[in-house]
């Protein structure tokens, strides 16, 4: 039933922010309609909401701490906010207050503070749960921002 939702649907179009085709396809082959309530798979859900979710977060930034003066545009911003979520997805952060926070230090410190050696180890610790990220997150700061502009390989 619920692998059957989408089923009718090859591809779903949509626009972006940027004014930029998007589609979206569910990876269900089309199956007969049946008299039962239609729904979705989780996977399906998980990805839907992944479309906007740069989006998502990109809203919720600029309303707790205002204008980007590095990306100005809403799309550069959005863009930047994607990165960091993929950079933040290696180390499976899950809560919406961690991927906030670890955005905004992304945003605000370095696109790549992540790799910094103290913080990449201590973000490893905790993705396997040794430590909270929020712990890890606030160790990025202004003296992490200056050890960044001086080792620009960092």
């Amino acid at each position: 039933m619920q692998a059957r939702f989408a089923g009718v649907v090859f591809d779903l179009w949509f626009r972006t922010r940027a004014n930029a085709d998007r589609a979206w396809s569910p990876g269900v082959p089309p199956g007969p309609v049946g008299q039962e309530a239609l729904a979705m798979t989780e996977a399906q859900h998980l990805d839907l909401l992944t479309l906007g979710y740069a989006d998502k977060l990109t809203l919720q930034l600029r309303q707790i701490y205002g204008e980007f003066p590095e990306h100005p545009s809403h799309e550069a911003l959005q863009e930047a906010v994607g990165v960091q979520i993929e950079r933040a997805a290696r180390y499976r952060i899950r809560s919406e207050g961690d991927m906030l926070q670890y955005v905004f230090k992304g945003l605000l410190i370095s696109a790549r503070f992540d790799e910094h050696p103290l913080i990449h180890s201590k973000l490893l610790a905790a993705s396997l749960g040794d430590i909270s990220f929020s712990e890890v997150l606030s160790l990025v700061g202004d003296a992490c921002r200056e050890e960044f502009k001086k080792d620009k390989s960092i």
